[in-house]
């Protein structure tokens, strides 16, 4: 395995720093709470005489779809910026920061900020959603999502669970996009891609493009470039709270916003290249040490062994094997260091 670089060293600081933005990020409020200013102190009077209407009507049975319409064609927006959506307004509704509650240490709920809607009313909100809620089985998140393709029409084919034992990655019908002539048992496509990855990976003509990308950074033009992701991330959330707290309109909002994202789209794009460069150059020659390992990583760590050398997978029909599994079915497009 290639030793260590120093931009492998740039980029573990820039992960761990991140973390840690997270971890203290999670002690505060995170994005301002539609209805209150950031503080939660005060309220922002017309977003909280919506909250209040929303409420009464939902709980007069109007549905959430309803109301939703209703605030889009007002000119409502979520405090991120978009439109509202039933389950973000769903979600709202049942907040207990409505009523001015905060869950204390113990566990209970305390008054501590501005109350929006009185504390019964949470309670019936609340209530009525529990009573319309349906338990749901959490879907398993397939290792080949999105990143095979149906070899007659070119479409994404799609994760299909029927049981533990019975799974598949098929086309979807023509009215879903599809053309449904292409079907694979699930443990077979994901066996056959992790020998194809695996083989791959231990080929000179991957060792040869991982020492390209990997040799073409310097390591003082990755810390800038953290540097201005920061400073531009900071920016946009200075932004958000001037609009939340009304010091600036929603088209001079727009209008900052607008430039700083995409320097902000385009600097995450090279970061993630940077990544992906050094992940490539970490796997050439690996690929039978980690064929070894397979079994015992996670889902997500093949996952990512497999997008970093694999694009995508054609998957062909099947032909005259009586049904049999065919690996030439199988055929990769490997990226691109």
């Amino acid at each position: 395995m290639p030793e260590r670089s120093e931009i492998d060293t740039v980029l573990d600081d820039i992960r761990a720093e991140r973390l840690a933005r997270r971890s203290s990020r999670a002690e505060t409020f995170g994005p301002r709470g539609f209805g209150h200013t950031q503080d939660r102190m005060q309220l922002v009077e017309d977003e909280a005489a919506a909250i209040r209407d929303a409420a009464r009507r939902v709980l007069d049975g109007e549905t959430l779809s309803s109301v939703v319409q209703d605030w889009n064609r007002r000119g409502l927006i979520s405090t991120t910026g978009g439109p509202w959506r039933v389950n973000s307004l769903s979600a709202l509704l049942i907040q207990p920061r409505l009523a001015g509650l905060h869950v204390n240490g113990g566990g209970e709920f305390v008054p501590k900020w501005p109350p929006i809607v009185e504390r019964a009313t949470h309670e019936r909100l609340a209530a009525l959603r529990a009573s319309r809620g349906v338990e749901r089985r959490s879907p398993r998140r397939s290792l080949l999502n999105g990143m095979l393709r149906c070899g007659r029409c070119d479409g994404n084919l799609h994760f299909l669970h029927r049981s533990e034992t019975n799974e598949y990655y098929r086309c979807p019908a023509p009215a879903a996009g599809g053309c449904s002539g292409v079907i694979v048992k699930a443990r077979l496509a994901e066996d056959q891609v992790r020998d194809l990855v695996v083989a791959r990976i231990d080929t000179d003509e991957f060792a040869v493009a991982a020492e390209g990308a990997g040799a073409v950074r310097a390591a003082d033009d990755v810390r800038s470039l953290a540097a201005q992701i920061d400073a531009d991330t900071a920016r946009l959330k200075e932004l958000a709270r001037l609009w939340g707290d009304r010091a600036i309109t929603r088209a001079e909002w727009q209008s900052a916003r607008a430039d700083i994202a995409r320097r902000l789209e385009a600097g995450d794009a090279t970061l993630a290249q940077i990544e992906s460069e050094r992940s490539v150059l970490r796997l050439a020659g690996e690929g039978r040490r980690l064929a070894s390992r397979w079994s015992a990583m996670t889902s997500e760590e093949r996952r990512q062994i497999i997008v970093t050398a694999l694009d995508h997978v054609i998957v062909d029909p099947v032909g005259g094997m009586g049904g049999r599994f065919q690996p030439s079915r199988m055929r990769p497009v490997w990226r691109s260091p």
